[in-house]
């Protein structure tokens, strides 16, 4: 029970990566308030964490606009009266990929607007809370596209290495506050069916030679977002089975 008695906000908390961090933070005693725009799959992961013996609240939120970023922080406190850990997961993962001069302009605003924008607007409003108090904890999610980048991806690519420094920025304005930021750069996860392991595949791009589990992340969410983490700050931990080390061809994921 590692947090026991905290209060966690996880953007883009019903599916894939925020739906395990979410269930893993409610499994370690934190109340969880995860925000999707999708409202079914936000409402399927709240039920599940409730059905576990867990407490959740869905909020339906599209952190690329400033007021809903808000509002979802408006609604913990009016909820469970404070907010403890922010996850800033929510992001456009799967935008058209085309060659960089065909890039449309408004898939590369749409992109920047989920993945960036979204990060900025709910660590604002949450550092806003979480100052006065003089303690807390901010767990950006990014990508180890921030390094490497699949080609004809140039936005999302883009969205998440402005993470790695947005990331840097928030610690060294906030660690004075007790509020502690970092960010994980997951490489290839398996989502598709989140309870059935990946296999071992000699093909793989990984050192491990399998993708990675969402629950894998969560892990590492948990520490970063927990009071054993106190001297981990404004760092960007890579957890990709070790892809950027291999030398291996990349099959496409995300």
């Amino acid at each position: 029970m590692r947090l026991a008695e905290r209060v966690a906000i996880v953007t883009g908390g019903g599916k894939g990566i925020g739906r395990a961090i979410a269930r893993r933070f409610a499994l370690e005693g934190a109340r969880v308030v995860i925000a999707q725009r999708d409202v079914g799959t936000l409402e399927r992961t709240a039920a599940e964490i409730r059905a576990a013996g867990g407490e959740a609240l869905p909020v339906p939120t599209d952190v690329s606009r400033e007021a809903a970023c808000e509002a979802l922080v408006d609604a913990a406190l009016r909820a469970f009266g404070q907010v403890d850990i922010l996850v800033n997961n929510a992001a456009l993962s799967a935008p058209p990929r085309v060659e960089f001069p065909a890039t449309a302009t408004e898939v590369w605003r749409q992109t920047l607007a989920v993945n960036l924008d979204g990060m900025f607007y709910c660590g604002r409003a949450a550092a806003r809370h979480m100052v006065p108090r003089g303690c807390g904890r901010i767990v950006n999610v990014l990508a180890i596209q921030a390094w490497v980048p699949l080609p004809h991806n140039a936005p999302y690519a883009a969205s998440k290495g402005g993470g790695v420094s947005l990331t840097r920025s928030m610690a060294i304005d906030l660690a004075p506050h007790g509020i502690i930021v970092n960010a994980i750069a997951p490489g290839p996860i398996y989502v598709a069916h989140e309870e059935v392991p990946p296999e071992v595949d000699a093909s793989a791009a990984t050192l491990v030679r399998r993708a990675g589990r969402a629950s894998e992340v969560a892990a590492l969410a948990l520490f970063l977002a927990s009071e054993e983490c106190t001297f981990v700050v404004g760092q960007t931990i890579v957890c990709d089975g070790g892809r950027l080390l291999s030398r291996r061809g990349d099959p496409g994921w995300v």
